[in-house]
């Protein structure tokens, strides 16, 4: 397994937290007056968010992971950020070793990947 139990758990807990803070800011920020209403739109009420979830069913986390990065790479290359930067942005972190620093074969496949 790539993800420990305690890891998972965490990632689960913090799943169940973005559906009841997407909510809460969909009704407060244009109560705030910091957002119109008309612009935001409660994807938890309307079901469309339920529906994107279940898109994801019985894929595992890496499949999702890289159409989640193909359909950004597609939305931003129209934009102004480049493939490579979108590429880099969305890459998964590597984990630093004791002196703070990723090691070298880290930096050099994400370069690579950035390139493709």
């Amino acid at each position: 397994m790539a993800v420990s139990d305690a890891q998972l758990g965490k990632q689960l807990g913090n799943t169940m937290s973005v559906n009841v803070l997407e909510r809460l800011l969909v009704r407060l920020l244009p109560a705030a007056g910091l957002a119109a209403a008309a612009g935001l739109r409660d994807r938890w009420a309307d079901g469309s968010a339920v529906r994107a979830l279940a898109r994801t069913r019985n894929h595992g986390f890496a499949r999702t992971a890289r159409l989640l990065r193909r359909r950004l790479m597609a939305r931003t290359s129209r934009g102004s950020r480049s493939r490579a930067a979108t590429a880099a942005a969305v890459a998964p972190q590597k984990k630093r070793k004791a002196g703070g620093s990723v090691g070298q074969g880290a930096v050099a496949k994400r370069a690579r990947r950035a390139a493709a």
